[in-house]
């Protein structure tokens, strides 16, 4: 009986600690964007050098100043293309701005790298096509991409498209 009565208590001890510093984690985090939000360059510094507010920071950046944002997703999205998916996955529809950003002053690679991470991010095909239809608005006015670098680009956009679209019904 006492042994078990122990182990109930080191249950309820770990899973105090375990809720606890995940609540504490969420207060970490809110005071972290809180710390940055009226500083959009030290929340871009926040967001570049990682941690585990990387995430919430760029979400709210993304809401504050787009641009910043998808120059701060420039910098980061060959090293934590994770932050980028679960950011644009927590900002939904919200994400088309800084994306529409990306497309507009990125090289080829980088808007194909972000497109991808957006991809892979798991979000709603209505999401993921008015992502898509606003990203080829901003690469068609673009003089500085070659074919080549636009072919590379609606090729992600089709697989997209192609991907997240239901398969139609044969005409009757």
């Amino acid at each position: 009986m006492l042994k078990t009565i122990g182990s109930s208590v080191i249950f309820a001890i770990v899973a105090m600690l375990t809720f606890g510093a995940q609540a504490q984690a969420a207060v970490d985090c809110s005071t972290e964007v809180g710390a940055v939000a009226g500083d959009t360059a030290a929340a871009a510094a926040a967001i570049e050098a990682g941690g585990d507010c990387a995430v919430a920071i760029l979400a709210e950046l993304a809401v504050i100043d787009a641009d910043l944002a998808a120059s701060t997703v420039i910098n980061i999205i060959g090293t934590n293309p994770e932050v980028v998916e679960a950011a644009v996955l927590q900002l939904g529809a919200s994400a088309s701005a800084m994306i529409v950003a990306v497309a507009e002053t990125a090289d080829a690679n980088t808007i194909v790298s972000v497109l991808s991470a957006v991809e892979s991010a798991g979000l709603d095909g209505a999401v993921l096509t008015s992502i898509d239809v606003a990203v080829e608005g901003a690469i068609a006015s673009r003089e500085d991409l070659s074919d080549e670098d636009i072919s590379s680009i609606t090729a992600v956009i089709v697989d997209t498209v192609a991907f997240t679209e239901p398969a139609s019904s044969s005409p009757s």
